[in-house]
């Protein structure tokens, strides 16, 4: 896929998405763009790539890298965007000399001694960012930038023309022009998300890995909303609400149980369950894991119950239909018939 690129004269070179971990090949490019997009690769480091020479504005952010170790030859670098990264180490920026944009959000950046480098800089944008957060439950990367407010305007003073921005409330909007629909890939100890962002969270489709479930599908505002999470214990396929709880119509698979039907706040509703271990199966009322309220059990003998259930058993008013076709009709108390 890089050759293709070779000689094709322009300003503007785009590789990003190409799923490239070696920095080396970008060497075989003729080219020397001023606009260098390598977003969402797998480069784990930059090497001592000579196409940087003459890059004026680069788009790093998506990769695993955890150094800038490499961009000592960007002497003409104006642009530069490294955010959701592993970087710690920033030390190499120091001969990009005509740096003016820095956005560096989303690294392992979790001190202002850290930042030191960027004091010889012209810089006049600085983006900086806590932690992203899909749930509050949990933050997306290891080592979060939590600098202390003490800190921060002392080490600022030094910039006499910086727009620093803590917080950033929407992507640039010539990243957006250089590779089309925002996408994001963050990683984090135990935590991975791949897909579609807005404002720096999952908005569109998406895929989030969180210890040992897996969730692909829909996301609003960084939720859930509609898809397949799947844990060791269960599969389940449907809506999410705002609690990212079950609810609406659904498909819930277990070891002993397929449930399909109606959900809410992650309780069966209703809706027909098919018993795994035995073949039989039962449409209606259901409380958690229980047939309750009205409903038909079907078992494998060919019997058939419609009636009343509490937590699984016939309990009320129902009619019991034999394998033979025979019928009894009346009140029923845990599974029995009264009179």
């Amino acid at each position: 896929k890089i050759q293709q690129f070779e000689n094709k004269e322009s300003e503007e070179l785009n590789l990003a998405n190409q799923k490239q971990n070696n920095i080396e090949k970008i060497n075989q490019i003729l080219r020397k763009p001023k606009t260098l997009n390598l977003v969402n690769n797998m480069f784990s480091n930059l090497g001592s790539c000579a196409i940087f020479n003459n890059v004026t504005h680069l788009y790093i952010q998506c990769n695993n890298l955890v150094n800038l170790q490499g961009l000592e030859q960007a002497s003409n670098l104006i642009i530069l965007n490294c955010s959701q990264n592993m970087i710690s180490d920033i030390s190499n920026l120091k001969s990009c000399t005509k740096l003016k944009q820095l956005h560096i959000q989303f690294n392992c950046i979790s001190n202002v001694e850290q930042l030191q480098p960027l004091l010889q800089l012209p810089l006049e944008e600085l983006t900086l960012h806590e932690p992203m957060q899909l749930n509050p439950s949990y933050n997306m990367f290891p080592n979060p930038i939590l600098f202390n407010d003490e800190d921060l305007p002392d080490f600022l003073s030094h910039f006499k023309q910086l727009q620093f921005n803590r917080k950033l409330s929407l992507l640039p909007k010539h990243i957006k022009d250089l590779f089309g629909k925002a996408v994001g890939h963050f990683k984090g100890p135990n935590i991975e998300y791949q897909g579609q962002i807005q404002q720096m969270t999952p908005n569109g489709q998406g895929k989030l890995v969180l210890n040992t479930t897996q969730f692909e599908g829909d996301f609003q505002g960084g939720k859930k909303k509609y898809g397949i999470e799947e844990t060791p214990e269960k599969l389940y396929k449907g809506g999410f609400d705002e609690n990212e709880q079950y609810i609406g119509k659904g498909l819930l698979k277990t070891a002993d149980q397929i449930f399909e039907g109606e959900f809410l706040k992650n309780q069966r509703v209703k809706g027909g369950i098919y018993y795994v271990q035995d073949g039989s199966y039962y449409e209606g009322e259901v409380l958690g894991q229980f047939r309750h309220g009205k409903g038909i059990y079907y078992d494998t003998d060919g019997s058939v119950y419609d009636g009343e259930w509490v937590e699984n058993q016939a309990n009320g008013k129902g009619v019991y239909t034999d394998p033979q076709g025979q019928q009894q009709r009346g009140n029923w108390k845990q599974n029995e018939k009264i009179e």
